[in-house]
């Protein structure tokens, strides 16, 4: 039989979980993996999904574009997005090949970004090929114990990544500390800026300019997309009040957690509810 992939796809293995959701017990499911090689006449839409998308590259180069940001990929690279951040591979020329997973449930945001990945590009060394083929046959696998199989393998993915990270990042060990403190520490109205550029021995107008240029968003966006990411799994998975899950997602005040929740999804936290 002879395969016939879509134009610009010299090679396709794109695997999906059977359900939308992780099962309720897992702190991060795999939502997707897949194994590209593509060429110039690639031609991909952008995608908004509610999942961190982690793209490992492998030969070749390529345009991970995140949030209108152009990151240049080369082997031993890999570019990681947030649950909601517009995606879009570009192959300006030649030929480029990556493997790529998507991880979704209440934590996935806080594991990738504890081990050391903010959004972007970091430098990490060579793709770990049986890893990645280990999770394409896994995430078939419709059981439970299937399903936990995959996360822990992407959890081995991310640790192996954040080994080979720490060898090559220099000079953000106080932007890291202040991603810890926004994934510890989230769900508490007390957490604020102010408060974690203190924590870390800088000004707040510092702070924020340094933590933009490492991580691409405003300490306010990262704690709020933390923050949003985590009441939408609670409207999804629970019948909890509004006004529980904003206290409970760091908001004291109900109606501008709903403003926030609004202005991000586009719909009040109800609607958010009864659409899922």
């Amino acid at each position: 039989m002879v395969l016939v992939y879509p134009t610009g796809y010299l090679h396709c293995d794109c695997l999906l979980r059977p359900k939308p959701f992780p099962s309720s017990d897992l702190p991060m499911g795999v939502r997707g993996v897949t194994h590209y090689r593509v060429n110039s006449e690639l031609c991909e839409r952008v995608s908004i999904l509610p999942c961190v998308h982690v793209t490992w590259g492998i030969e070749g180069s390529g345009i991970m574009v995140i949030e209108n940001r152009e990151y240049m990929m080369h082997p031993g690279e890999v570019t990681v997005s947030l649950p909601n951040m517009p995606v879009k591979p570009v192959c300006p020329s030649g030929e480029w090949e990556y493997r790529h997973f998507a991880v979704d449930g209440p934590l996935a945001t806080s594991i990738v970004t504890v081990f050391g990945f903010t959004p972007g590009i970091q430098e990490v060394g060579p793709c770990p090929a049986d890893l990645f083929d280990e999770l394409q046959l896994r995430i078939m696998d419709v059981s439970h114990e299937g399903e936990v199989q995959a996360s822990v393998l992407a959890y081995r993915i991310l640790a192996r990544a954040a080994c080979l990270l720490r060898r090559t990042r220099k000079g953000d060990d106080r932007m890291q500390q202040a991603v810890d403190i926004m994934n510890r520490e989230w769900n508490d109205p007390q957490l604020t800026i102010s408060a974690i550029a203190r924590r870390v021995g800088m000004n707040r107008a510092a702070f924020s300019r340094k933590f933009r240029s490492v991580t691409g968003l405003s300490p306010v966006a990262f704690l709020q997309k933390v923050r949003l990411d985590s009441a939408a799994i609670l409207l999804k998975q629970t019948e909890l009040p509004v006004g529980e899950i904003a206290f409970r997602c760091g908001y004291e005040d109900s109606l501008y957690f709903s403003r926030l929740l609004r202005k991000r999804y586009g719909v009040s936290p109800r609607q958010f509810r009864a659409a899922q």
